[in-house]
């Protein structure tokens, strides 16, 4: 199974000051301790790269996101994207479009989703998307 590690989990492993105890960062670091297959977008990809001040820090962290694959978005998964949307809306349901287009790709390919994003939650029964449960 691939985890789709969302850009809150990974700003919460990459703080300067060193990682967060919480539980979604002992999930991720075990997943990578396992081998298991942990993903990322290219959208992940540039909102985690965009909030470093330095280019060197930026370059250097992703240098090490780059072992991890990303899952790149079909023409279906931005058309899925706009229609929950739209979906989203019409329930009543806050939603970016870049997290609409997150939840879109996971579920194209099957990925349950890390997150600490509480938007993610309301997507999940219009979008079909699996979310990696919190620990106790």
């Amino acid at each position: 199974m691939t985890t789709l590690v969302d850009t809150s989990v990974w700003s919460l492993l990459l703080r300067k000051r060193g990682p967060t105890d919480h539980w979604a960062v002992r999930r991720l670091t075990r997943l990578i301790e396992h081998r298991q297959r942990v993903a990322l977008t290219g959208v992940i990809l540039q909102e985690i790269l965009a909030y470093f001040r330095s280019d060197e820090v930026a370059a250097s962290v992703a240098v090490r996101l780059r072992p991890f694959p990303l899952l790149e978005p079909t023409r279906a998964d931005h058309e899925s994207a706009a229609a929950l949307f739209r979906h989203a809306r019409a329930h009543g349901v806050a939603a970016t479009t870049v997290d609409c287009l997150i939840a879109s790709v996971a579920a194209s390919h099957d990925a349950e989703l890390l997150t600490t994003d509480g938007d993610f939650a309301r997507l999940v029964p219009l979008a079909g998307i699996r979310l990696t449960p919190p620990e106790e």
